[in-house]
């Protein structure tokens, strides 16, 4: 009788463990599976997000600082560059520097440096055009090779 008692409790043990390691070995996989998935959630996110997001900030500072002659393209140290008046007798320039999308603060008249600018965001390149008065296009290619392209209307002239 003991004998018969015995066996049964190694049995129970037996099918404890291995119910207990069915359970982790899946609770694991679960777990890598979500990881995985969320991996390839952020890679497509920030591979589709970065040339939108230099677009995006670019299109956002014109059109808030878009009053009347307070933006257009502009060249210094032989880059194009949007000049954007934001008041009290300050400056800002949007300009691509050292596969860098760069902005600079500078008081008007004050003499001006690529390299005093702060950088944004990297780019592999960013271009400013005005085909005609109060037309800006913007190209932005990524880090990525993600390429996108805007074309933006303002109230302003060509600051000189």
């Amino acid at each position: 009788m003991k004998l018969k008692k015995a066996q049964r409790h190694s049995v129970d043990l037996v099918f404890l463990i291995v119910l207990f390691l069915i359970f982790t070995f899946s609770s694991v996989s679960v777990i890598l599976v979500s990881i995985n998935s969320y991996k390839a959630v952020v890679e497509a996110g920030e591979e589709n997000s970065s040339a939108r997001t230099a677009v995006a900030y670019v299109r956002e500072v014109i059109h808030q600082n878009d009053s009347n002659g307070g933006v257009g393209l502009c060249t210094f140290e032989n880059r194009s560059a949007i000049g954007i008046d934001i008041g009290n007798d300050y400056m800002l320039y949007i300009y691509e520097y050292d596969k860098h999308l760069m902005e600079l603060y500078a008081k008007v008249g004050a003499p001006v440096s690529v390299e005093a600018g702060e950088a944004v965001m990297e780019v592999q390149s960013f271009e400013v055009t005005e085909p005609e008065a109060n037309i800006i296009n913007i190209s932005v290619v990524d880090n990525m090779g993600n390429y996108e392209k805007v074309v933006i209307s303002t109230k302003s002239e060509k600051i000189e």
